[in-house]
C-alpha cells in the first residue's frame, strides 16, 4: 500500500537566524495565504477594573487569612491552602491597589496577609532556622507547614528570598505613602534575607 502526500519547500538567501526564520515564516504565511485574526484588548483602564472587580469578589478570599490557592481545593493536595510564598507579593499588589484606588479595602487585605506571613516567620533568635518562613498555611489543620502538597518537604531558599524581597517592599511603600514604619515588617524582611545568606555553601557562595 503506497501513500502521498505533498511537501512545501520553502528556501531563504538570509542563510541564518533569526533573520532566516523570519522570512521563511513571512513566506509561508504569503504561499498559504494564512492571516492572523485580531485580538479585542481591554484598554488598560477597564482591564484594570475588571481585574479588581473579580479580585474583591473572588471566594478564594479568606477573612483574617488571605487567598487560597485554588478551587474547589477541598484537600491540601488539592490546594486548600494559603501560599505563603505568595503571600507578601499579593500583598504588595493588594498594597498598590490601594494607593491608586484609594479603597481601604485593599489595605485592610494586605495588612490581613502580612499580619499572617509574621506568624509564619521562625522567630527564635537562637534558632538555626531564625528568620525562615513557612511556605504554606493548611487550611484542614490550620498550621503553617513547608512540607508542599505533602510531596515537597523542606524550607525553600528561593521561595524565601522572594518574601523578603517583598516584605521589604510593602515595608518600604507604606512608609512612602503613609508615612508609617512598619518596623516589624522590615525586621521580619531583613531576617529572613539573612536566614537566606546563611544557606550559601562557603566553598563557591552557590545556594542549594
Amino acid at each position: 500500500e503506497s501513500h502521498s502526500a505533498a511537501v512545501q519547500l520553502l528556501f531563504s538567501a538570509q542563510g541564518s537566524m533569526p533573520g532566516a526564520v523570519n522570512e521563511l515564516v513571512s513566506s509561508w504565511r504569503a504561499w498559504n495565504g494564512f492571516e492572523v485574526e485580531a485580538l479585542h484588548v481591554m484598554p488598560p483602564e477597564q482591564a484594570f477594573a475588571t481585574f479588581l472587580a473579580g479580585r474583591r469578589s473572588t471566594p478564594m478570599w479568606l477573612d483574617g487569612y488571605g487567598f487560597k490557592l485554588q478551587s474547589p481545593g477541598k484537600t491540601f493536595g488539592s490546594g486548600n491552602y494559603v501560599r505563603m510564598a505568595s503571600q507578601p507579593c499579593s500583598a504588595y499588589l493588594n498594597y498598590l491597589a490601594y494607593v491608586r484606588t484609594g479603597d481601604a479595602l485593599w489595605r485592610n487585605r494586605s495588612f490581613v496577609q502580612m499580619a499572617l506571613l509574621l506568624r509564619a516567620q521562625n522567630q527564635n533568635t537562637s534558632s538555626v532556622h531564625h528568620g525562615a518562613i513557612h511556605s504554606s498555611f493548611r487550611l484542614d489543620t490550620m498550621a503553617f507547614t513547608s512540607n508542599d502538597r505533602g510531596h515537597s518537604p523542606g524550607l525553600k531558599v528561593d521561595l524565601i528570598c522572594h518574601m523578603a524581597r517583598y516584605m521589604l517592599q510593602m515595608w518600604r511603600t507604606v512608609l512612602q505613602h503613609e508615612d508609617l514604619d512598619r518596623t516589624d515588617w522590615h525586621a521580619a524582611g531583613l531576617a529572613a534575607a539573612r536566614w537566606v545568606a546563611r544557606q550559601q555553601n562557603l566553598g563557591d557562595g552557590g545556594l542549594p
